[in-house]
């Protein structure tokens, strides 16, 4: 299992890639904390997982809180051992053009995608570099690659993601290896929503896709897997794009 014996955390695990990855971690061998600020949801990850709590452990919180990204910590430390693998996943995806966008939705939008990977990095790193190991996947969009209509404060947060991943990778090396992902065109349910909200917008969205295919949470979690384990030991400040070549067109 190529991530035996590892600890992680994932932040928004509850649902769609965050959950996919966090059930792919254990698969693997890891021991992991799922956290969510979705407690119902949250329960039924963890029922879906199935597994003891020594191997699995929960905590539901607000992930742009200072407070609940220590307290998740300490609760991983305690019941886990450690963190060896921090998956800052936690995200919210507003749409709208720049002066229909309140205020509230611009500071909410920057806290949860943004702040709380300060948060969750800022109580994680420590003990990384006191073991002198640590992997942290940041999980972007191609939308911080390339502009995305309609959604520009979508864009800035993960723009500013894959820019702080460079930046924590420079700072953190030879230690900590700092990635991001960058997905695109995910099958979750807010986009099973677009698509049926919106006729015709599914053969808008693959006519961009040279594999002619949409993205599963399992591909997220493949691509996670590879940049957790000790594979990826000479892999950071990159910025993994699972978009099915989407990005090449331009």
């Amino acid at each position: 299992m190529r991530l035996d014996n590892k600890v992680a955390l994932v932040t928004g695990a509850a649902v769609g890639i965050g959950f996919a990855i966090a059930e792919r971690f254990v698969v693997e061998g890891a021991k992991v904390l799922l956290f969510d600020v979705d407690g119902d949801a949250l329960e039924k990850a963890v029922s879906k997982i199935g597994q003891s709590p020594e191997t699995v452990q929960k905590f539901c919180g607000d992930a742009a809180a200072a407070a609940d990204a220590r307290d998740a910590v300490a609760l991983a430390l305690k019941t886990l051992g450690r963190i060896d693998v921090l998956v800052n996943n936690a995200g919210v995806f507003p749409t709208g053009k720049l002066h229909e966008i309140t205020e509230d939705v611009w500071n909410r939008t920057m806290d949860v995608n943004l702040k709380s990977v300060y948060l969750f990095s800022r109580e994680v790193v420590p003990g990384m570099l006191a073991r002198g190991q640590g992997k942290i996947i940041n999980v972007s969009s191609a939308a911080g690659v390339l502009a995305t209509k309609n959604c520009p404060l979508y864009c800035a947060t993960k723009g500013g993601m894959n820019l702080l991943t460079k930046a924590m990778a420079v700072d953190y090396a030879p230690a900590i290896q700092v990635n991001a992902l960058a997905p695109h065109a995910v099958v979750t349910p807010l986009l099973e929503r677009s698509l049926a909200d919106n006729p015709g917008l599914r053969e808008l969205i693959l006519r961009d896709i040279p594999s002619g295919v949409f993205r599963t949470p399992e591909d997220c979690a493949a691509g996670a897997v590879y940049l957790a384990s000790d594979e990826a030991d000479q892999v950071t400040g990159h910025v993994l794009l699972i978009d099915g070549g989407t990005t090449a067109f331009y």
